[in-house]
């Protein structure tokens, strides 16, 4: 069961590029640069969250560990910020920049507690109501996005790209690698 869910990617990827070719929409869809970005984030991204989630899901309700849980809400915030970068880059790169590093920097964070989690030896959880606490975790991890997306689209965070990197994102993206330098 495992591995045949690790092939929904892959086939997902053949389908469409399989689609593309019959109907000849190649040229509208993939080459068109203002869309190419958000159709391979919306298909590597969001099918690969979705494969995530699902045997993540499994894992944490099966032993209820919190590595488990704080990974797969990272993958999430990861893969759906990317998604959304991908889509309004079409429209402002300052958004796409803004929106991809805070969630990359986010999804640091969470995996910086993740081991933590395993330093401090509070993996486990006891928990009766896991179900709960993973569903309200990816509900927290979608409303953040959201709101993380709807915070940049209306400008109220400052620009992290304007005519090369800005100060704001550079020193963004300085705890983003010294985090994941740390997981690593």
């Amino acid at each position: 069961m495992k591995s045949t869910v690790a092939l929904i990617p892959v086939i997902t990827l053949l389908a469409v590029a399989f689609v593309l070719l019959i109907f000849n929409a190649s040229d509208l869809v993939v080459f068109n640069p203002p869309n190419f970005l958000f159709v391979l984030s919306a298909i590597f991204w969001t099918t690969a969250c979705a494969v995530a989630v699902y045997a993540s899901l499994k894992g944490y309700i099966g032993d209820g560990s919190r590595t488990v849980l704080f990974l797969t809400i990272s993958i999430l915030i990861f893969g759906l910020c990317s998604t959304v970068a991908g889509r309004v880059q079409s429209f402002s790169v300052n958004f796409s920049w803004t929106i991809g590093n805070t969630g990359s920097l986010v999804a640091s964070i969470v995996q910086l507690t993740a081991r933590l989690t395993v330093l401090l030896q509070k993996d486990e959880s006891h928990s009766k109501n896991r179900k709960g606490i993973m569903l309200a975790s990816y509900i927290g991890a979608l409303v953040f996005v959201g709101l993380l997306s709807l915070i940049a689209l209306q400008g109220w965070l400052p620009a992290f790209y304007s005519h090369g990197p800005t100060v704001l994102r550079e020193g963004l993206l300085e705890p983003l690698s010294c985090s994941l330098v740390l997981l690593s």
